[in-house]
């Protein structure tokens, strides 16, 4: 049995994976990634945006390509050339996520099928990177159960059928923090941490609080010295910064306004009219939406309170003690990025979720493992 676990858990990641792949989400967003692809080479605006949808036109099937293409916003980007290439700068800051569709492309895949690879293989991965979590903490049964309720909980079995970096992003980070907790190379990690912004930029925060954490409030095993806190935090918003400026980049406002007001059209020369009040507003309000509709954001919140409720009866002096730590990070990350990005997507905090996960289900078993301990020395005899 213990070495059929292994086999099986392999078969079914095979399975969802080939499942993924065929029965992709034809998500509106992997148009614009594919033109910030192809932009390394074409730059004619006319031409690109008719490679573009021409390629997407030949590559899903024809009532997607419709629904691809309804809408006024839609409809906007199919006829508007000048319109549509100036939503780029919107994608392009995905750099590292472009360039490897661009990659593939130059191997001979359409972008379509490049970007499903991404996505099913970057999320393969990061599903392997789960059950290591867990065997490093757990034993028998437990991983391999474990680590199948996590992936499809996470929102992975998602993000691997999307045409977006999230997947990507989400494997980046969790081998990272993998890394981190095994205390292995941390010049690794950091330049992981740093190839994360590269696909996702709001990954900064994520890595600004790992890394803040680590040299000021870890157990003394984790701790960073202070060169290396200072040189990661310079990597990271070096990243950031050369991504946000070497691109154009419309600023905060018009993102906040496109994200959670209307789309932005022609957002080149947009000025957004949003006050501060208009957007306490927004931020309560999709607080509101999010907390009574989003069940995978409340199942987060119930995992976190029982995690720290579990640790409290934990002896705090074991190295699992860590994992309580890192779902109140990751916890943080999320309130910080609602509050400056007020937009909670499930996609967006596929590492989170995970991690939480991960943290929630390590806690149980130890938590299991120290009653029937603590049952077995009562009930043992006195000779």
């Amino acid at each position: 049995m213990k070495k059929l676990l292994p086999i099986l858990f392999f078969v079914y990641l095979c399975g969802i994976s080939i499942y993924a792949y065929y029965k992709p989400f034809y998500n509106w967003d992997m148009i614009p990634y594919i033109a910030a692809a192809h932009s390394f080479e074409q730059h004619d605006k006319k031409q690109l945006h008719d490679k573009v949808y021409e390629e997407v036109k030949k590559s899903v099937p024809s009532h997607v390509y419709t629904e691809l293409t309804q809408g006024d916003y839609r409809q906007t980007m199919l006829n508007d050339v000048e319109a549509f290439y100036q939503q780029l700068p919107f994608y392009k800051p995905k750099l590292l996520y472009v360039w490897l569709i661009h990659a593939l492309t130059q191997l001979g895949f359409n972008s379509i099928t490049a970007m499903s690879i991404l996505s099913v293989t970057t999320s393969f991965i990061a599903s392997l990177m789960i059950l290591l979590f867990l065997l490093h903490e757990t034993s028998g049964i437990y991983p391999y159960v474990f680590s199948v309720l996590i992936i499809n909980i996470s929102g992975l079995l998602d993000v691997a059928r999307l045409f977006t970096p999230d997947a990507l992003s989400a494997c980046i980070s969790l081998l990272a923090i993998f890394l981190l907790l095994k205390k292995k190379n941390i010049w690794v990690v950091i330049v992981l941490a740093v190839a994360s912004i590269w696909v996702r930029v709001d990954n900064l925060l994520f890595f600004l609080l790992i890394f803040t954490y680590l040299h000021f409030f870890s157990f003394k095993d984790y701790r960073i010295a202070t060169i290396i806190y200072f040189v990661s935090i310079a990597l990271c918003a070096t990243s950031y910064i050369i991504i946000n400026y070497g691109i154009t980049n419309y600023g905060w406002s018009t993102l906040i306004y496109h994200i959670t007001v209307n789309k932005i059209i022609t957002p080149e020369n947009f000025q957004s009219p949003l006050s501060f009040l208009d957007y306490i507003v927004i931020l309560i309000k999709r607080w509101l939406i999010q907390f009574v509709t989003n069940p995978l954001l409340s199942f987060f919140l119930v995992t976190g309170f029982s995690t720290g409720y579990l640790f409290r009866l934990i002896n705090r002096d074991s190295k699992i003690f860590i994992y309580g730590h890192i779902t109140i990070i990751m916890a943080l990350s999320i309130v910080i990025h609602f509050v400056l990005f007020p937009d909670l997507l499930n996609r967006y905090f596929v590492t989170q979720y995970g991690l939480g996960a991960i943290a929630f289900s390590i806690t149980l078993y130890h938590f299991i493992q120290s009653r029937q301990t603590h049952l077995f020395e009562q009930e043992t005899p006195i000779s």
